[in-house]
C-alpha cells in the first residue's frame, strides 16, 4: 500500500508487482508512506516483510538509515510492525486492536483452514474483499477513514460500502461454482487460471477440494495486466522452498511462503506458470539444505 501525506487530506493507492519493472524511475508525491510493498528511497515512511523488496540493491543500505524505515522480514506480517512503529495513544490502540489483529491474520494467511479462509461471514476478511475490488473510485479512502472511527460492522453499513459487499457475497456464490471445477491437480501442485475473470486470485479455492496440496499456482488478471500466484500450503509444515527468492529468479517477488511474478500477457502467464510447476517438481526431490543455493543459481 503506497499512503501520500501531505496537506491535502491522505489518500491511499493500492499496489502491485506489476510496478516493479518501473520503480526504480517512479517519483513519489512528497510525504509518501510504503506499507507491505517495495522500498523506495522517497518515502519518509517504509514498512515491509518481504524477503527482498530492494529493486536496486544500493537502496538497501538507504532503508537502514531511517528509524522510519521499518524491514523485518521476521515478522509474518505487516499491521504489528505498523504498531510498534507508529505507538498510538491507548484509546486508539483499544479502537484499532480488532483491525489490527484481523488483517494479521489475512496477511500472513494464519487461517485455521481453507474454508475460514473463504467465509465471509467473518466481517474483517469480507471488508478485505471490497478492498480487493478493481477500481472502486476512492473507495479504500473511504474505508479508511470509516476505520479510524468505526467498527467493523459500521463500515460494512456504510451506504456506499454495504451493496458493494452484499454483491461480493454473491459474486463468492458464483466463483466457486465457476472455478472449482477448472482446478488441476498434479499431486504436488494445486493449478487455477482465473484469468478469464477481472478478480483477485482465490488462492484458498483449491485447499477446499485438495487439502493435500503443497502449493497452489495460479494465474489471475487485473485490468490488462496478468500476474503469476504462488503460495504454500499454510496448513502443512514449512516449505522447503523460498517461494520469494523462486517469484524473483522469475521476475516477480514475495516472501517465504508466497509471492507472485508479473507477466504482460495471459500466454507469458501460462509459460511462467509452467516454469513455476516445473521448478517446484525439480526443488522437491533436491535435499532441503540445498534449495536456496539452487534457486539462487536459477
Amino acid at each position: 500500500m503506497l499512503i501520500s501525506v501531505c496537506k491535502k487530506p491522505l489518500r491511499l493507492y493500492p499496489v502491485d508487482y506489476h510496478l516493479k519493472r518501473m520503480w526504480a524511475s517512479k517519483r513519489l508525491e512528497k510525504r509518501a508512506a510504503i506499507v507491505d510493498f517495495l522500498f523506495h528511497p522517497d518515502a519518509i515512511l517504509w514498512i515491509d516483510h518481504h524477503a527482498d523488496p530492494f529493486v536496486v540493491p544500493s537502496w538497501k543500505s538507504k532503508a537502514a538509515h531511517s528509524r522510519f524505515h521499518v524491514w523485518d522480514t521476521r515478522a509474518p506480517s505487516c499491521p504489528p510492525l505498523v504498531s510498534e512503529a507508529l505507538p498510538f495513544p491507548t484509546d486508539l490502540q483499544q479502537h484499532f486492536a480488532p483491525y489490527i489483529h484481523s488483517s494479521s491474520i489475512i496477511d500472513s494467511a494464519s487461517y485455521e483452514s481453507a474454508e475460514d479462509a473463504t467465509d465471509l461471514s467473518n466481517p474483517f476478511l469480507l471488508v478485505s474483499e471490497v478492498l480487493a475490488l478493481p477500481s472502486t473510485n476512492g473507495l479504500s479512502n473511504l474505508i479508511a477513514r470509516e476505520m479510524a472511527r468505526n467498527d467493523v460492522h459500521a463500515v460494512l453499513s456504510h451506504p456506499r460500502v454495504e451493496p458493494l459487499a452484499n454483491s461480493v457475497v454473491e459474486t463468492e456464490i458464483r466463483l466457486r461454482s465457476e472455478l472449482l471445477p477448472r482446478i488441476e491437480y498434479d499431486g504436488l501442485v494445486a493449478f487455477l487460471d482465473q484469468s478469464f475473470l477481472y478478480s483477485h486470485f482465490q488462492r484458498y479455492y483449491p485447499y477446499l477440494i485438495y487439502p493435500d496440496a503443497s502449493y497452489v499456482v495460479g494465474i489471475y488478471r487485473d485490468q490488462n495486466s496478468f500476474t503469476v500466484s504462488l503460495g504454500a500450503n499454510p496448513w502443512k509444515p514449512e516449505p522447503a522452498v523460498n517461494i520469494g527468492l523462486l517469484c524473483r529468479s522469475l521476475g516477480g517477488g514475495g516472501r517465504k511462503n508466497v509471492g507472485g511474478v508479473p507477466a504482460v500477457s495471459s500466454g507469458d502467464a501460462q509459460i511462467i506458470a509452467s516454469e513455476i510447476r516445473n521448478q517446484l517438481h525439480k526443488l522437491a526431490r533436491v535435499p532441503q539444505f540445498l534449495t536456496d543455493h539452487t534457486l539462487a543459481a536459477l
